[in-house]
């Protein structure tokens, strides 16, 4: 079982106080949000700042960011530079997965998809032979921390996990101590908290 902390940064300070707390893990999940691909915001996008002003500090950690931004690719390339080792792209924004391909071909990471409940999970099917893990939505409302579990992330990791039995599941979102066995014993692999 792999408990995976993530960060939604309200600024660089707030980032890397984060970080200094979750020194007893070596992967740690950072959400950008930029208000555009869901409701809510955050850090480098508002306040604004520089991506690049985290490479000194995720060097210490194995860090995926989970891109819940409109121009995923784009943002994807900063991310890369600064030294990210995983990247999480949500299906509903991403108008072209062959763009995503290309990126990692140029530079490799591990590449995770995720996709929204309310989407079928048929639209990724034909990219799995492709990724390296799933990020299941644990959450009807993306973007922000603090939000009810939703049951269909049960379902649906089961449904992954029959489907393909060598895929990495993740879970993300109101994974708490009541449901992370019940999602464990579904077929998921990690956990983010």
């Amino acid at each position: 079982m792999n408990i995976i902390p993530a960060i939604i940064p309200d600024s660089l300070a707030h980032l890397q106080e984060s970080l200094a707390r979750v020194g007893f893990t070596k992967r740690v999940q950072i959400d950008v949000v930029d208000g555009e691909f869901v409701n809510h915001i955050s850090w480098p996008y508002e306040p604004a700042g520089n991506i690049a002003d985290v490479a000194d500090l995720i060097s210490e950690h194995d860090v995926e960011v989970d891109l819940m931004v409109n121009d995923s690719v784009r943002a994807a390339g900063f991310w890369l530079e600064a030294g990210a080792k995983a990247l999480v792209f949500h299906i509903e924004g991403v108008p072209n997965m062959d763009d995503v391909f290309v990126l990692r071909e140029k530079k490799p990471f591990q590449l995770g998809i995720s996709l929204n409940n309310d989407t079928p999970l048929e639209v990724i099917h034909s990219y799995l032979d492709k990724v390296d893990f799933v990020q299941v939505m644990g959450i009807v409302e993306i973007g922000s921390q603090g939000q009810p579990f939703d049951s269909r992330a049960l379902e649906r990791v089961a449904m992954l996990r029959s489907l393909y039995p060598g895929l990495i599941l993740s879970v993300d979102g109101a994974v708490s101590e009541e449901n992370i066995l019940e999602l464990k014993n579904a077929g998921a692999d990690h956990f983010v908290v």
